[in-house]
């Protein structure tokens, strides 16, 4: 299966890569432990749209808002199976 872990953007970071989230790091590394293949993608970057068969976003609560665009922008993309959670 392949997994896309999407990182919403955090403009409220002054730097937003310079902590790296060590949880969706872990759930890559046990998925592809498990023979899936996993795309970890930072959205500070932009927004980019992959191929997957299921979309995890990580969700904290001043993320709330964007990743509920994040979904819809899934959704009009064409994403069937989307997971979200976090702390």
């Amino acid at each position: 299966m392949k997994v896309a872990i999407l990182v919403p953007p955090r403009p409220y970071f002054l730097k937003q890569k310079a902590l790296p989230n060590l949880g969706i790091l872990t759930v890559s590394a046990v998925l592809k432990k498990l023979g899936h293949e996993v795309e970890v993608l930072d959205f500070a970057d932009g927004f980019q749209f992959v191929d997957a068969d299921l979309y995890g976003i990580y969700v904290s609560t001043p993320d709330f808002r964007v990743c509920i665009d994040i979904l819809n922008w899934l959704k009009k993309g064409g994403a069937r199976k989307v997971v979200a959670g976090g702390p």
